[in-house]
């Protein structure tokens, strides 16, 4: 089972630790792989390498079972 729709980062005024929503959504004991963007992106003016490192230290404790995706917003 795949869940393309699991988002970590920044969103609004709450930030979304990977590794809560990883082990929330792998605690179910029902999904075995996920691919996942990164909010973050959606922040006005954002520097990409925070986007990037937040990708990397996901990548660094999931890559087994996490693909990641990764946005460029156009604005």
């Amino acid at each position: 089972m795949t869940d393309s729709h699991i988002h970590i980062g920044q969103f609004r005024e709450k930030y979304y630790d990977f590794d809560i929503v990883f082990d929330i959504v792998f605690g179910s004991g029902k999904i075995d792989k996920i691919a996942y963007p990164s909010t973050s992106s959606c922040i006005d003016n954002v520097e990409y390498d925070f986007v990037f490192k937040e990708i990397e230290k996901a990548q660094k404790k999931y890559s087994d079972v996490a693909i990641p995706l990764f946005w460029i917003i156009p604005d």
